[in-house]
């Protein structure tokens, strides 16, 4: 008796472009990477010719996410690209940074009912850096490059056994993400957003 959408994403995007509206589909940051002849993966992007870890989507739009259950969700993304709210950038300071994969991105779930949504219902400065499909590496290089300069009281780091070992594996055959493991590498995206979404677009 539900009645189910059974459009593609694709299908929606292009279905509320046609009506005005400026929408992405979701994107998956671990998709981004190439395999090479010497087994390593390499990132698809570059900014001025240098290879560039794109860790999560595009700013400031309405972003078709999945469907699970019958209905699309969407979210509009903030101004790096994440599941938050707006505002939560511009905090002096913030009590939880959340990380991790789907569940934490909140897949499939309506932005007011996912469990970082209830955490923030408690927390308001909490804001949530986990990105569907990816795994340790990229979670890590979100904590680094997003979260750092806040220097959060929280870290929530939520771990997915059954794919994220996985997702480490791939993750390990990037030389750029391994970068992440040591020191106080980073890649300044904080100051690369409009960059990143050029590419995205692309």
């Amino acid at each position: 008796g539900v009645t189910y959408d059974t459009r593609s994403q694709l299908q929606v995007v292009r279905e509320m472009q046609t009506k005005g509206l400026a929408v992405v589909p979701a994107v998956y940051p671990l998709g981004f990477y190439a395999p090479q002849p010497d087994g390593s993966l390499k990132s698809v992007f570059a900014i001025d010719g240098k290879e560039i870890a794109v860790l999560s989507g595009i700013s400031n739009r309405p972003t078709v996410f999945c469907n699970e259950s019958g209905d699309w969700v969407t979210y509009h993304s903030d101004q790096h690209g994440f599941h938050n709210p707006s505002g939560l950038w511009s905090s002096p300071s913030l009590d939880i940074v959340v990380l991790g994969d789907s569940y934490a991105h909140g897949v499939c779930v309506p932005s007011d009912r996912g469990f970082v949504a209830v955490i923030r219902k408690r927390y308001p400065a909490t804001l949530n850096l986990a990105m569907a499909g990816s795994g340790p590496l990229i979670a890590l290089a979100n904590l680094k490059e997003y979260a750092a300069k806040f220097r959060p009281r929280t870290v929530l780091w939520f771990l997915y056994e059954e794919n994220d070992f996985g997702d480490l594996q791939k993750e390990r055959k990037s030389v750029l993400l391994t970068r992440y493991l040591s020191g106080d590498f980073s890649q300044g995206l904080l100051d690369l957003q409009g960059d990143i979404d050029a590419a995205l677009e692309d």
